[in-house]
């Protein structure tokens, strides 16, 4: 049997067990939001007995927006990449209150694309807070901003117009080391791979080497994003980014933002973020040994998570969460997953028996514990959906 059919056989044996709740009114909303104030503690999570398999509703909902005041001032035990949402503002204020414990801050606010005239032109500029920067900055211990550029809509034709044009190509390059330049930033987070479909990778390799050289030229960083090991209905194959690739571009970039997060909801079917032994087999199939090497992999850390009925799932931030813990206190029951070291959180609402897989302050810390095991870092997608808890962690 496999586990998603063990986890709606689950889900069938609830429906007869939990008793069914209606969904948020506007009036409890405002109760959840209003509940209570941050507090800053001197006892860690960890002192606090906090991280821990045995999990109940009642403990997240007194604990999460406390956290331990000294690790303020700490920086991370893990190298760590943050990623901060223009549709998450939450995420503005963490990077500035836990600044120290990222080495890199990505904003997700850029967009490079390809106009008709065969001109390059960067969007988003409009989602750009120098003030906000600046503060991180001052705040941070030699926090780097490093925005996520995103190859946005590029068709296969816009590609090959690219390679085939050596002036194009200089052109690209100087339009995105200016512009970073221009506003002031560490560097980029570039994100090409997933967007390039077809071809030979070999203009691909020339594409980013280019890029790279410019930026460390000025003095700047560049990181890759890149794809995990691949996911098949009958067996795990390599993906689309290879021991070769890497093996070629680690000399040439300063690290790999590896995605390894939304294992299940690709399929649509109930089942983990993130299983512990496929984030540790996407690393191996790029770095067998842990060496040198393996410190340039930044191994996905979602801190978002998946609400599934029988029909599909849709994603869970941390509001949400919050809302659906507290409607659920009393006849949700949280489930330890050893084996993907994940919780699970079975619940009831409008008649139908559901889970849901978010993180908690033990399936991070099983994560960070392999990141450094493996000599990793890590990458948050993204700071804006995850409690306020979750930082001592890192």
């Amino acid at each position: 049997m496999t586990s998603c059919s063990i986890i709606f056989l689950t889900l069938i044996l609830l429906d007869v067990l939990c008793v069914g709740d209606g969904t948020l009114s506007k009036s409890d909303k405002k109760k959840v939001k209003n509940k209570r104030s941050k507090e800053l503690l001197v006892k860690t999570v960890f002192e606090r007995g906090l991280v821990a398999e045995d999990v109940k509703p009642k403990d997240i909902l007194k604990n999460y927006e406390s956290y331990c005041k000294t690790t303020l001032d700490e920086s991370a035990s893990v190298n760590s990449l943050a990623y901060v949402t223009p549709w998450h503002r939450k995420g503005y204020e963490i990077a500035k209150t836990f600044a120290k414990r990222f080495a890199y801050i990505s904003p997700v606010w850029l967009q490079l694309k390809r106009r008709r005239t065969g001109n390059f032109v960067i969007e988003g500029t409009h989602d750009i807070d120098g003030q906000w920067i600046k503060e991180v900055q001052t705040l941070g211990n030699n926090t780097k901003i490093v925005p996520r550029l995103l190859f946005d809509k590029w068709s296969s034709s816009d590609f090959h117009s690219l390679f085939s044009n050596d002036n194009a190509m200089t052109d690209l390059v100087a339009t995105v080391v200016n512009f970073i330049k221009a506003h002031g930033f560490d560097g980029i987070v570039l994100e090409l791979w997933m967007q390039f479909q077809g071809g030979s990778k070999h203009e691909l390799y020339l594409l980013v080497s280019r890029l790279a050289n410019s930026v460390h030229s000025a003095n700047l960083k560049i990181i890759l994003v890149v794809p995990p090991l691949e996911i098949s209905d009958s067996r795990r194959s390599q993906g689309m980014f290879s021991k070769e690739d890497f093996a070629l571009l680690y000399p040439v970039v300063d690290g790999f933002s590896m995605m390894t997060y939304d294992y299940s909801s690709h399929g649509g079917q109930a089942g983990p973020n993130a299983p512990l032994e496929w984030v540790k087999q996407s690393v191996k199939a790029l770095s067998p040994e842990s060496n040198e090497q393996s410190k340039k992999i930044y191994i996905g850390l979602n801190f978002y998570g998946m609400d599934y009925s029988p029909s599909g799932g849709s994603a869970l931030i941390g509001d949400r969460y919050i809302e659906l813990l507290t409607k659920h206190k009393s006849d949700g029951t949280f489930t330890w997953e050893k084996t993907i070291g994940e919780h699970s959180f079975y619940y009831k609402a409008g008649g139908i028996t559901r889970v849901a897989f978010y993180p908690t302050l033990k399936s991070i810390s099983e994560r960070i514990n392999l990141a450094k095991e493996l000599g990793v870092g890590v990458a948050i997608w993204e700071i804006g959906q995850g409690l306020d808890y979750f930082y001592e962690l890192l």
